[in-house]
C-alpha cells in the first residue's frame, strides 16, 4: 500500500518539486482540463501509472477518431456538473490555485518548524552549557569548603 510519503518521494524522485509541479508539466503536454480531470479521478497513487496511461490512450484516441476526447469528456461530466467548458475550466484553475496556496502554506510552515527547532536546539545547548558552569561552580565551593575544614 501507497502512504503519501511515497508518493511525495516518487515526486522528488522523478525531479519534481510536488504533485502541483508534476501536474503543471503534464498540463505542457495535454490538456489541463484532461490532466486535473483525470488526476482527481484516479488520486495520487496513479499519477506515474494510471494516470499516464490514460493520459496517453487519451490523446491516442483523440488523434485516431476524437474517441478520447469523448470518453474523457463523460468523465469530466460526471465529476463537474457543468456542460459549460469554461466554467470547469474556471473551476479547475481555481482548485489549481487553492492547491498550489496550500501547498506553499504547508512549505512555510515546514520552514517555520525547522527555524523552530534550530532555535530549540541551541536554546537546549546554552542550558546544558549553563548546567556546566552551574556544576563547576558547585565543585570549586565544595572544593573552597574542604581547603578551610582542612585549614581549620
Amino acid at each position: 500500500m501507497r502512504t503519501d510519503t511515497d508518493t511525495t518521494d516518487a515526486y522528488t524522485a522523478n525531479g519534481y518539486k510536488s504533485r502541483a509541479d508534476y501536474l503543471a508539466e503534464l498540463c505542457t503536454e495535454y490538456p489541463a482540463d484532461v490532466v486535473h480531470t483525470l488526476a482527481d479521478l484516479l488520486g495520487p497513487s496513479e499519477d506515474f501509472d494510471g494516470l499516464v496511461t490514460m493520459l496517453e490512450d487519451y490523446q491516442e484516441d483523440d488523434e485516431n477518431d476524437g474517441d478520447g476526447a469523448r470518453s474523457t469528456r463523460a468523465i469530466a461530466s460526471a465529476i463537474f456538473p457543468s456542460t459549460d467548458a469554461a466554467a470547469v475550466r474556471t473551476a479547475r484553475e481555481n482548485l489549481t490555485g487553492a492547491y498550489l496556496e496550500a501547498d506553499a502554506a504547508l512549505n512555510a510552515a515546514r520552514a517555520g518548524y525547522a527555524a523552530a527547532l534550530k532555535e530549540f536546539t541551541a536554546a537546549d545547548a546554552a542550558l546544558n552549557a549553563s548546567r556546566d558552569a552551574l556544576n563547576a561552580a558547585s565543585d570549586a565551593d565544595d572544593a573552597a569548603s574542604a581547603a578551610l575544614k582542612a585549614a581549620d
